[in-house]
């Protein structure tokens, strides 16, 4: 803007002592308005048009500014802290929705052990039963070949290892496993 003609004259404007034209810096006289005194604006300073006699920021400007540099480090120190709350909060949910899952691995687990101690009764009452004191051919029929298909199973389960130790050496520790104490069978 300093290049510019329009800018580069030297305007006086201010209070005048005398009604007439007052010489300025460069040596032009102006015209002036009486009653306004005179100063020069130097728009070819090195400075960029600062100079010693500019206007302190305003006191509403400057509450604001440190409101605003107070506010982004304490809304930073706020984002940490909350992130941080979040953070512990997703680690506690996490773990506590392991400890379910595990614990309802461990109910069905228990139900599956109940139905099988229950088959076996049920079956052990179908190999205890006496053949001899039923009177229905047809009824000791299915009763024999049940008692049958009972040994049967059972036998091959004996043969077949055993999977418990598996499934719930992890939950129970190695419980009569080849580190143990405990006596073998």
């Amino acid at each position: 803007m300093k290049d510019i003609p329009k800018f580069t004259d030297n305007v006086n404007i201010g209070i005048q002592d005398t009604p007439n034209t007052e010489i300025n810096i460069s040596g032009s006289p102006t015209s002036q308005s009486p009653g306004v005194s005179s100063f020069s604006i130097n728009l070819s300073s090195d400075d960029g048009g600062s100079n010693s006699s500019q206007r302190p920021i305003g006191s509403k400007k400057a509450k604001l500014k440190r409101k605003l540099a107070e506010g982004n480090s304490s809304s930073v120190d706020n984002l940490v802290s909350s992130n941080e709350k979040l953070h512990d909060f997703l680690k506690k949910s996490t773990s506590s929705r392991d400890k379910g899952f595990e614990m309802a691995q461990l109910r069905v687990q228990n139900q599956a052990k109940k139905l099988a101690l229950k088959e076996m009764q049920e079956e052990n009452k179908i190999l205890l039963t006496n053949l001899d004191s039923i009177a229905n051919s047809t009824t000791r029929e299915f009763i024999r070949s049940e008692q049958e298909r009972i040994i049967k199973k059972r036998t091959q389960e004996q043969q077949q290892p055993s999977v418990a130790p598996e499934i719930y050496g992890k939950y129970f520790g190695d419980i009569g496993g080849p580190g143990s104490n405990l006596p073998e069978y």
